[in-house]
């Protein structure tokens, strides 16, 4: 069985860095398709257990709404007097209406319900549908040819924009939905390349989801030759563009916002709570498969002039945080925020919609995604595709522990209704001593369903924004509600509670009276569990693992903990809700012995209340335990630290960065090689480069790719079980650790020192004047080849790396300190660089997991003097083996304090040196750290077009794929000689007719680039073609238009 271990540890016991939401206005969802919720073969009671089930689900994550499928393909799974019922409900009455019954059960849970709907797909030709009694409706090709399958109604025709918005609005007449969804709201994707020959299975075009096309599909959609369906029996394409257009992608834009419109303002003249959302592609009009250009969708028009209510876009080409940001704002062009600040400014709602169906390999990034976008200050919630991947993950209560941590509300707009409402009254009762009813009642007259948000709060004050919503209704009747503890909470105090009222629109009232319980009783901590078990025997480097029910004073905790006999520890790990701790011990039990350990009586809770360590619920008595170590070392060795992790984002590794893990004993150095670790890219292994390295206690694996990686990419790095301890124990399972790095990319790289003695003159730790409160004898500064950084060199007499080797005097002034090293940078080449504020500052630091403090120091010039110094921000050195430390001069957040003005305002700047400080609460008092590659760089969003780290001569002729592929209108081709050679590289279109030359010349060895601007040509598929001696190669182009 494969298993990631870091993942396990991480998830299951001690660092789930997930942040929660700040405030309490987001929406939240998934997308539910028809065939989750629906069944022709089950029972009315299973369908119906079904939707229940669904609801609880969405209840369970601290969700607030569901995107609920119910017309699809044509078909309708709700009372329709205008389409027959769908295929998953057998094609005739269910025997219950499924839209009203969710409805029904999402409010009851105080959930949202919006009303699915496909628009113009209209897959299904059975009698009734509108493809089946409206063949004329159905999009043509530039013959005239009708789609022979996989139908879509065409948005140019006003019957078919009429017909469709009266089916929308029975719905929204018929039905109490909160909102109406608008999925296909578009032209459609196909083409008679795409079409021909296909088989057509009615059930499977109707259940086609939007989801991004494969690369074949997308590049028939712009391919001249390919048959487009986008015209109609009353716009065929031989009439030309129809009268008032400009030119026929205008026309077809404007069809489909016709339809938008026309709906938008049937439904604020019925029922103008309902919030009209779309389905948009998740690329406005950028690159590859997008609304604007592809399939003729302005969503940001309707989100700007007000067409919608909310805009709901796919967001699922991003899998990562990074990407996912810079989609939203960060990638411009490429990005939507230029595009919809009308939309922003005016404050309507805008969602992001991650794949989760795309995710199944990461699906950790939820989290950091999630985290990631709420820094999006105008990005309003989250729907996700779709329900059927969150019930395989079974992620409902994951979610609602760690960033759903809360219920929440929808944001208020006022851009339509904007009254306050009446407030409503509350009342409780004291049940017993650890459960209170509260009893809510609406204003008088109430005489239709509202919202209602119940809030709880420790202090005697209910802020609606940030108070504790413990419940949501919906309804126009008194209702009550029981909130219940089970005495491991932290409060033991009272709490306070009010109540709001929220119209449709999410207007929301002033609180209600405030109503109080009694002081809550909160019981004495315990130990849940512990491993070992008492009696267990154990190897020798087995963890001491305690899990508490309450919240500990982690401080207390850990002065309370004796073990006998004496076995110093190396690491105190808490979990981060302070409920677990994890005892690290330095090197090895000694083998064959007896150890007890005890936590004593003082160990606190975090309300000051002393440990119940016999379980009786009185305070105020120890814990213990005892185990037997085996005679020999019987166990395989452990992961005990791993970079990237959850906290530093799994989505955010470097391209040149380092992937390193800490095992918990020496490892046999042996074992470490390329046949025991590999890097992958899906199915394609990564050459790359490890290095072992240990101290007295336990080993490090550092590992780096040969070549930089690709921006944006998932990989996974395997370490196998033939990885050994000293003793011969292997590694019990397969760690596979998934990664992705950040979507940016290098383009400016400058090597200040390269750490190995010939570039920089490095003064000795206690040259300067600033260092103080160090014991000079026992602190250095060389140069070693027993710790490198990974791939940093080919060959052996290069793998060095510097180190600083440091001891602080604990009696320097008194034990009062300043503590400072400044390692300083005397002379040599590496002084003479000198770099703006443009650039980012890297440093490769082995850290020694001293806790103590390290920071880059500049000076700074004026003019033609460096009059200056200033430094970055402390970081905490709590790793071990390489990371890449960084300092983006660009950002003032990241300026430090030192004998700077806090500015970096200089006209240049250069390296002044190191400084390591000691932390006098956490830090050790001696250590060793590393330095490797010091350099300044520049970074753009998107892939590198060059991956090569080094520049290198390529041993074989190639053309590389262009860059960006989609393009519009130019990309960038790149090819690599081995020698000096004549080349021809030419542009071809589809059917081999050759358009350009480029480049008919001898060349020198490496690699080259070219620019193509496409802006001459149509938009379609096109083949840049070399020709060398050694044959001809072709790469196939996507040109946008």
């Amino acid at each position: 069985m494969r298993k990631n271990i870091f993942t396990l540890i991480l998830l299951s016991c001690m660092s789930l860095q997930l942040l929660a939401q700040t405030d309490n206005d987001e929406f939240r969802s998934t997308w539910v398709i028809t065939w989750e919720h629906i069944n022709s073969s089950s029972t009315v009671a299973q369908n119906q257990a079904r939707v229940r089930q669904i609801m609880d689900d969405h209840v369970a994550a601290n969700m607030n709404a569901v995107l609920w499928q119910a017309r699809q393909g044509g078909t309708a799974y709700y009372n329709s007097s205008f389409e027959p019922w769908g295929p998953y409900a057998g094609g005739s009455d269910p025997g219950y209406d499924p839209l009203a019954y969710a409805i029904e059960q999402a409010h009851l849970r105080g959930l949202e319900l919006h009303a699915w709907f496909n628009t113009f797909q209209a897959a299904s030709t059975s009698p009734g549908t509108p493809a089946g009694d409206h063949p004329e409706w159905v999009c043509r090709d530039e013959s005239g040819i009708p789609m022979p399958s996989s139908r879509a109604l065409s948005p140019g025709m006003p019957e078919v924009r009429d017909y469709l918005v009266e089916v929308a609005m029975e719905i929204v007449n018929n039905y109490d939905v909160d909102g109406l969804h608008l999925d296909y709201v578009r032209w459609n994707e196909y083409s008679d390349l795409a079409l021909r020959g296909k088989v057509s299975d009615q059930l499977a075009e109707i259940s086609e989801l939007d989801q991004v096309p494969d690369m074949d599909l997308l590049e028939t959609l712009l391919d001249p030759q390919s048959g487009r369906y986008l015209y109609d029996i009353d716009h065929p394409y031989s009439a030309g563009v129809p009268d008032g257009y400009g030119s026929w992608p205008e026309f077809w834009r404007s069809s489909v916002t016709s339809l938008v419109e026309a709906l938008h303002d049937s439904i604020q003249t019925q029922k103008p709570w309902v919030r009209l959302s779309v389905a948009a592609l998740g690329k406005y009009n950028w690159s590859g498969w997008n609304g604007y250009n592809v399939v003729y969708q302005d969503a940001a028009k309707w989100f700007n002039d007000g067409s919608i209510d909310q805009l709901t876009p796919m967001h699922y080409h991003w899998t990562t945080a990074t990407s996912f940001v810079g989609m939203l704002q960060g990638n411009c062009p490429e990005c939507w925020s230029q595009f919809i600040q009308p939309g922003i400014n005016a404050g309507r709602l805008y969602t992001a919609g991650p794949g989760s169906y795309l995710l199944t390999s990461n699906w950790s990034n939820h989290g950091g995604i999630v985290n990631a976008v709420r820094n999006v200050g105008w990005v309003d919630g989250f729907q996700f595709f779709s329900y059927g991947s969150w019930q395989d993950f079974d992620y409902w209560e994951t979610a609602g522990r760690t960033f759903f941590d809360k219920k929440t509300k929808v944001r208020d707009t006022g851009l339509i209704v904007d009254d306050t409402p009446a407030t409503p009254s509350i009342a409780l009762q004291q049940i017993n001593p650890l459960s209170i009813e509260l009893t809510v009642t609406p204003p008088a007259d109430l005489a239709q369903d509202q919202w209602f948000a119940l809030y709880r709060d420790g202090l005697n004050s209910i802020d609606q924004d940030l108070s504790t919503i413990i419940d949501l209704h919906f309804g126009q009747e008194a209702f009550s509600v029981t909130d219940s503890f089970d005495g491991t909470q932290d409060h033991n105090a009272e709490y306070y509670y009010a109540v709001s009222m929220l119209d449709r629109y999410w207007n929301e009232s002033l609180s209600s009276n405030v109503v109080v319980s009694d002081v809550l009783p909160s019981f004495p901590p315990q130990v849940l569990s512990a491993w070992p078990g008492d009696g267990d025997t154990v190897n020798v480097t087995s963890i001491i693992d305690f899990i508490f029910s309450k919240t500990m004073n982690t401080s207390s905790v850990e002065a309370a903990i004796t073990v006998s006999p004496e076995a110093p520890m190396d690491e105190y790990l808490w979990s981060s809700e302070n409920h677990r701790l994890r005892l690290y011990v330095q090197g090895h039990y000694e083998a064959g012995t007896t150890y007890s350990v005890t936590i004593g009586a003082d160990a606190l809770d975090v309300n000051g209340v002393e440990l119940d360590g016999n379980g009786d619920g009185t305070p105020g008595d120890s814990y213990s335990l005892s185990f037997r170590t085996h005679d020999v070392d019987i166990a395989g060795p452990e992961i005990r630290a791993q970079y990237p992790d959850m906290s530093s984002g799994l989505d955010s590794f470097d391209v040149r960065g380092v992937l390193s893990f800490v095992f918990d004993e020496l490892l046999d150095p042996g074992t470490v090689d390329e046949s025991t670790i590999t890097l992958w890219s899906g199915e394609t292994q990564i050459e790359m480069d490890a290095v072992h390295s240990s101290n007295e206690f336990r080993s490090v694996i550092d590992v780096r790719a040969i070549d930089q990686l690709t921006a944006g990419e998932s990989y996974e790095l395997r370490l196998s079980t033939a990885i050994t301890d000293t003793a011969g124990n292997q590694l019990s399972e397969e760690v596979i650790a998934p990664f992705s790095t950040q979507m940016n990319h290098y383009t400016e790289s400058i090597l200040i020192d390269d750490m190995r003695g010939t570039e920089g003159t490095w003064a000795a730790p206690g040259y300067s004047g600033t260092t103080a409160g160090i014991l000079v004898s026992l602190s250095d500064f060389a140069y070693t080849n027993t710790v490198y950084l990974p791939a940093s060199y080919a060959y052996s007499s290069r793998k060095k790396s510097a180190y600083l080797q440091y001891a602080w005097d604990l009696e320097y002034d008194g034990g009062a300190g300043p503590y400072m090293i400044r390692e300083y940078l005397s002379g040599g080449a590496a002084r003479d660089w000198t770099f703006d504020n443009s650039y980012t500052l890297q440093c490769f630091v082995y850290g020694d997991g001293s806790q103590n403090l390290l920071r880059f120091a500049l000076d700074e010039a004026i003019g033609s003097s460096w009059p200056n110094h200033e430094v970055s921000m402390w970081r905490t050195v709590d790793w071990e083996g390489w990371r890449l430390v960084e300092w983006d001069l660009s950002d003032p957040e990241q300026v430090g304090v030192w004998i700077g003005n806090e500015v970096l305002d200089g006209s240049a700047y250069r390296i002044d040196s190191f400084q390591l400080t000691f932390d006098q609460e956490a830090g050790d008092a001696a250590g060793q750290i590393y330095f490797d590659e010091l350099r300044v760089v520049k970074r753009m969003p998107g892939v590198s077009i060059d991956q090569d780290r080094e520049v290198e001569i390529p041993n074989t002729v190639s053309l590389h794929q262009n860059y960006p592929n989609p393009f519009n209108p130019e990309t960038m081709l790149s090819f690599s000689l081995p020698t000096n050679m004549q080349i021809r590289l030419s542009i071809f279109d589809i059917r081999g007719r050759e358009l350009e030359t480029l480049i008919n010349d001898e060349l020198t060895a490496g690699t080259h680039q070219h620019r193509f601007n496409g802006a001459d040509y149509a938009a379609g598929v096109y083949m840049v073609v070399m020709e060398t001696e050694f044959g001809t190669q072709a790469r196939r182009m996507l040109l946008l238009k």
